[in-house]
């Protein structure tokens, strides 16, 4: 299962750096929410997905976001379907200081051999949670 995830959270992770929608949208089943210490998004379907991830975009942009890393992650099993990842996420200026830093606990879910995340609750980093079984996913846009 690691590996399946780790595959996931790359794919992922390329279609973002590289402001792909429709790769990021790839990743989600849906329905989905995200979820921020300032709001809670429904997305019922590909079509608000696109506008809500058009507006992360846009505030990568504006915000001068010229690298993002992922730092530490573990994963944890609820069951044969579903799944938590937590990964800690960095947004660095050209310069490489800390523009934005935050940890994301995604709820993944198995269906037909395929995995997508359902749900992200991301927060602060000192209230994060560490699950039982690491994971390396090794990801950076230099």
């Amino acid at each position: 299962m690691e590996q399946q995830l780790q595959i996931l959270f790359k794919d992922y992770f390329q279609a973002f750096i590289s402001q792909n929608v429709e790769g990021v949208l790839g990743c989600y089943q849906y329905p989905c929410t995200l979820v921020t210490p300032e709001r809670l998004v429904f997305l019922a379907d590909k079509k608000q997905a696109k506008q809500e991830f058009l507006q992360i975009f846009s505030w990568l942009t504006q915000a001068k976001v010229e690298h993002i890393e992922a730092g530490s992650a573990s994963y944890t099993m609820l069951n044969d379907t579903i799944f938590l990842v937590n990964i800690y996420w960095f947004f660095l200026d050209q310069n490489k200081q800390v523009i934005a830093d935050f940890a994301a606990l995604y709820h993944v879910i198995k269906t037909n051999d395929h995995v997508k995340i359902f749900q992200v609750i991301s927060h602060e980093i000192e209230s994060s949670i560490h699950l039982p079984f690491p994971i390396t996913l090794g990801l950076t846009n230099k």
